[in-house]
């Protein structure tokens, strides 16, 4: 038979860009649109645009066969009409096995796959022939079974044709695999895109199937709309699981297809999330002496699973004789790392091997069992005083040591091998001392060994054995404490709250400060801070009329007033700064007013928890790289209104509900007029506080430790931290926010606390002290002294002051060694001196860097604390802890604000 090739084709496969052209008539293309039963479920359009196509013509059967490659795709289709027939514009039936003389013979194959039976339909849309009754243009769409399958596969042939067509291509699926019950899956998006030459339509999507219940269409961008070619659109599913069984559905799609919509099968299988764990999953008692108690063990029980496993009952399942002695699990539901505990002794009757086990059942998940082994002797050679070292609750940090005897009662000599610990958790423990191990005991002679506990946080239990050469081999005293966490350095904040304001005599005598005179300020027992176990406060503290050019310093009292400033002021100017200062013995700070006369508000924003205090934790500090998060020149290009209040939240991701308040430098840009900014949590009235104090015009910052809420003002922030911000000026104020670290709930890990110290000046400028005078755009680097920042510090706690430049501009810090951030510290206008709190990272080297915007400028640190490493014993190596830089940036998956 004569054959006649035509090709048409492009080297190798350009994919089609989006939005591009489609290929030009005349038409020679390929569709193969494979539906919800067809093994490889594609939909595949093969065109010139973007496929090498090989036609091959058979005059005398007036047949065709068309080869398509694509990547890595080859296909074939192969059509030839009824034997004895030539094409003509109609439907014809079509088979690829046991043929009758009516039907045209069809073949679709490619990719390794296809079916041996092949029946359907054809419908022949255009034939065109040259002047020798050659076939030189062809277009028909099929739609043909596979096996036992109707509507496998339906698709379009073009060739050399005027025809157009619609091709829709897929990609992505709904296979869901397995996920818990009751859990959302990720979503999973299947996108259509047309890549024919004529508009792909989609009417209404449906959902059909025996488990329509565990899938929901989160997007759909698809229906109802008419795709051109290269375009496309999308529909989003996410599963929830409802059964163990398989649940499956089908999505259709309605379209404008030959076979009038796109089929796609979703799928999910539940799995049983509930499950526990029992640990140890076997006791062994040792060596244990007839009618003799033996000393508890302590088996827990966690849930480990997704959802929340129900226990029921707690059984022996012996006639040895153990016994349980105290059962927190009996008909108890734990979620998810939750625990509880269960306790057993034994006390045999015989002497030999005592066998047996715990069976502990749950409603919802399979039982679990514990092994349980002890060997009873009749007589004990071997004697412990007290019978087992129980520490109860131990102090994380802290490290109390016990003693147990060991004596030996006779008949023989004993002699003891190496002492050790063993267990569950030997790790929270450690021997240090022992005259046992190696020691030949005469009858009636004793050793001792001593035990330090040191546990982390919760109850742990070990074994301190006592090989040696009698029946009772090993002697094996029980250990047990439970760790509780220490409060040292963590913070708690407090609703802000004004304790001190000498215009109206509260906390202090109706009057202003006098040059030269020192105010005790009663700050333990006010405010919500507790009467006892704090070791520094946080204050705003703002100064108001001053009669003359100063300074105030605020120090614990109980000390020499140090060399340092809190807030610098000029005369008449009304102004605040944020102030961490430590707590004296009788619960008071010291402000001292270094000239004139000045009146001073102070309100409290949260305190520090000291070494020893029996109160509830509080959280730990996280710092950050100094980012800008919020600038209203640029957000808004507008001002915040005279009594307006926005709320800006930030999503952590995962961290979002571990954070309670926020670090943040607040600064004021061009006011309309004299007011002030309150920062709060955004719920309800802003509280009769203030952030920031400012002069009309001025550019005026400040340091704030701003509690959080769950974000309110938008259904997009649910679930964000939260702050609020109010404007208290009677004009408007562009109001920026950079954010320099987050105090959490005292779950998150690796936070830092804080360690208060008498405040002293480390940079001096203008004596020499740190460094020199800072020019313009200028950075110079400090190193901190040892005094003030000790091994374990990571940042200090600073007051940040700059002394009379010769031109507006701005201050920033930051840890050396890194890039210096787009943020400021301070920003003083020419001549003036001011101040404002910075946290300051250090590196390595415990160095910082300083930053000068324009002309020149002296500056002043003064130190008021340190962050530091939390590294409870034995060492912070063995913690995972180490010194050095321990800033991170968390994922901030966006910032709203309620006015957009």
């Amino acid at each position: 038979m004569l054959a006649v090739v035509i090709v048409a084709s492009l080297t190798g496969f350009v994919p089609a860009a989006a939005n591009a052209a489609g290929p030009p008539a005349p038409f020679t293309a390929l569709v193969v649109d494979g539906n919800v039963n067809y093994p490889s479920r594609p939909t595949l359009s093969f065109d010139t645009v973007n496929s090498s196509i090989e036609t091959t013509y058979y005059p005398a059967a007036d047949g065709l066969m068309m080869s398509v490659e694509s990547g890595s795709r080859r296909w074939s289709a192969t059509v030839r009409p009824p034997v004895g027939t030539t094409w003509t514009t109609k439907t014809y039936s079509v088979k690829r096995a046991f043929i009758t003389p009516a039907d045209a013979w069809f073949d679709v194959t490619g990719d390794s796959q296809g079916c041996n039976e092949q029946n359907g339909t054809m419908t022949v849309h255009e034939v065109v022939r040259d002047a020798e009754s050659q076939l030189v243009g062809f277009a028909a769409s099929f739609d043909v079974s596979c096996e036992s399958f109707p509507h496998v596969v339906v698709g379009e042939i073009r060739w050399n044709s005027s025809v157009g067509y619609i091709a829709p291509e897929v990609s992505g699926g709904f296979y869901f695999a397995t996920q818990s019950i009751g859990i959302d899956t990720p979503p999973k998006t299947v996108t259509f895109t047309n890549r024919g030459s004529l508009p792909l339509v989609f009417g209404a999507s449906t959902m059909t199937g025996t488990g329509t219940e565990a899938f929901r269409i989160t997007t759909n961008t698809c229906s109802r709309r008419s795709l051109a070619y290269a375009e496309s659109c999308e529909v989003t599913v996410i599963a929830h699981p409802t059964s163990m069984i398989d649940q499956t559905a089908t999505l259709t799609m309605a379209d404008n297809t030959v076979d009038g919509d796109k089929q796609l099968s979703l799928m999910v299988q539940g799995a049983n999330t509930r499950s526990f764990t029992a640990s140890p999953t076997s006791l062994d008692f040792g060596t244990v002496v007839a009618f003799e108690e033996s000393p508890e063990q302590t088996i827990t029980v966690t849930g480990t699973d997704v959802l929340p496993v129900t226990l029921t009952t707690v059984t022996l399942g012996s006639t040895k004789p153990y016994s349980i002695t105290a059962n927190t699990c009996a008909n108890v539901t734990l979620a998810k790392f939750q625990t509880c505990t269960i306790r057993v002794r034994v006390r045999a009757t015989t002497s030999g091997v005592q066998d047996g086990y715990l069976r502990i059942e749950a409603s919802n998940a399979p039982q679990r069992y514990v092994q349980l082994t002890a060997v009873a002797v009749a007589t004990n050679p071997l004697t412990f005083s007290p019978p087992s070292l129980a520490f109860g609750f131990v102090t994380v940090g802290s490290q109390p040591a016990k003693v147990i005897t060991m004596k030996a009662a006779g008949p023989t000599p004993v002699v003891v091998g190496t002492v050790a610990l063993a267990g569950a958790a030997p790790s929270a423990f450690t021997v240090s001392a022992d005259t046992c191990s190696g020691q030949t005991l005469a009858v009636g002679a004793s050793c001792t060994v001593t035990v330090i506990a040191h546990p982390p946080v919760g109850d742990h239990n070990a074994e301190l054995r006592f090989p040696n050469n009698s029946i009772a081999n090993p002697r094996v005293a029980v250990l047990t404490a439970q760790g509780i966490p220490t409060t040292e350095g963590t913070y708690k904040q407090v609703s802000p709250q004004r304790i001190l304001d000498t215009r109206t005599g509260s906390g202090a005598p109706k009057k202003p400060i006098g040059a030269g005179a020192t105010l005790g300020l009663q700050v333990t027992g006010r405010g919500g801070v507790p009467a006892s176990g704090v070791s520094a406060v946080v204050l705003n503290v703002t100064v108001a009329a001053p009669t003359a050019a100063g300074y105030l310093t605020v120090f614990p009292s109980g000390q020499s007033r140090p060399t340092a400033s809190s807030i610098n002021f000029a005369r008449n100017w009304t102004g605040a700064n944020l102030v961490t200062v430590g707590v004296g013995p009788d619960g008071k700070v010291n402000i001292f007013n270094s000239t004139g006369a000045t009146h001073v508000i102070a309100d409290v924003l949260g305190y520090y928890l000291a070494n020893g205090s029996t109160l509830t934790s509080g959280g730990e500090y996280h710092p950050m790289l100094p980012a800008r998060i919020f600038d209203s020149r640029s957000a808004w290009q507008a001002k915040l209104a005279a009594g307006e209040t926005f709320g800006l939240a930030l999503n952590f991701g995962g961290d979002n509900w571990r954070v309670r308040s926020w670090a943040v430098n607040i600064t004021a840009v061009a006011p309309g007029k004299s007011g002030y900014l309150t920062a709060w949590n955004g719920l309800g009235s802003p509280p009769p506080t203030s952030s920031v104090n400012f002069g009309a015009g001025k550019v005026v910052p400040n340091m704030a430790i701003v509690p959080t809420a769950d974000c309110t003002f938008s259904p997009a922030c649910a679930g964000m931290p939260m702050i609020g911000i109010y404007n208290g000026s009677p004009a408007g104020v562009h109001v920026i926010v950079d954010i320099v670290g987050y105090y959490d709930d005292g779950t998150a890990y690796d936070g830092l606390r804080f360690r208060p110290r008498a405040p002293a000046r480390i940079v001096d400028t203008r004596t020499g002290i740190g460094t020199t005078k800072l020019g313009k755009g200028q950075t110079k680097q400090v190193t901190a002294p040892g005094q003030v920042a000790a091994d374990d510090a990571v940042a200090l706690v600073t007051n940040l002051t700059a002394v009379a430049p010769t031109r507006d501009t701005y201050l920033t810090v930051w840890p050396s060694g890194v890039e210096r951030p787009t943020v400021s510290n301070i920003n003083p206008s020419t001549g003036q001196t001011v101040a404002n709190s910075a946290y300051v990272l250090l590196n390595n080297a415990n160095a910082f860097s300083v930053y000068n915007a324009d002309g020149t400028t002296n500056a002043l640190v003064d130190v008021v604390g340190e962050f530091v490493v939390w590294s409870p014993p034995p060492s912070p190596a063995a913690a995972g802890l180490q010194r050095g830089p321990r800033f991170h940036q968390p994922v901030l998956l966006g910032v709203l604000n309620s006015r957009g």
